[in-house]
């Protein structure tokens, strides 16, 4: 199944209210007739900055983009570590086809699906499964005459070697 690399950016948003009393904030013991009229007005705090990376395999791009949303999405809600929730909100995301070259390896393994999936009949999978294994007769082949060459190749530089050592010197005389 194709894989897409996916790039996400996002904001946070919060609305913080204090939520207490600030007369045991204070030390009230040497005061009289204390009296806490506060009121804290709501503050909306919006942060950019959100961005995150992953891969999602899917059939196609339409598909990549629903799995991205499964993952993070406008409305979501997110909590921190102190407890506040946050909103996720102007998620922006994109998604590019992760383009896997194409290797014996690889292209064994689609064969492989496709034979076992199912949907052939049963001499497209009998040619497919006999081209596999042809195939990977003719490469053990090759590995065995590649292995060969590098012999031979090693021997013909002993040799050369041994030629260059033996050979005679000649002197040349002037006249």
């Amino acid at each position: 199944m194709p894989k897409f690399q996916a790039e996400v950016t996002f904001s946070l948003s919060t609305t913080i209210e204090f939520d207490g009393d600030v007369q045991y904030a204070f030390d009230t013991s040497d005061v009289e007739e204390f009296e806490d009229n506060s009121y804290f007005y709501s503050n909306e705090i919006d942060t950019d900055g959100g961005s995150l990376t992953f891969v999602v395999e899917a059939e196609d791009e339409d598909e990549a983009y629903s799995k991205v949303e499964d993952v993070i999405q406008d409305g979501a809600e997110v909590e921190d570590s102190t407890g506040i929730t946050w909103i996720v909100s102007n998620v922006s995301a994109s998604v590019e086809k992760i383009e896997e070259p194409m290797t014996l390896e690889r292209a064994t393994e689609i064969l492989s699906a496709l034979v076992n999936d199912g949907n052939l009949t049963d001499e497209q999978g009998e040619a497919i499964a006999f081209m596999l294994d042809h195939v990977k007769l003719l490469t053990q082949k090759i590995a065995a005459i590649e292995g060969q060459l590098r012999e031979t190749q090693t021997a013909l530089a002993e040799v050369k070697a041994m030629v260059a050592a033996q050979a005679p010197t000649v002197e040349h005389e002037t006249a």
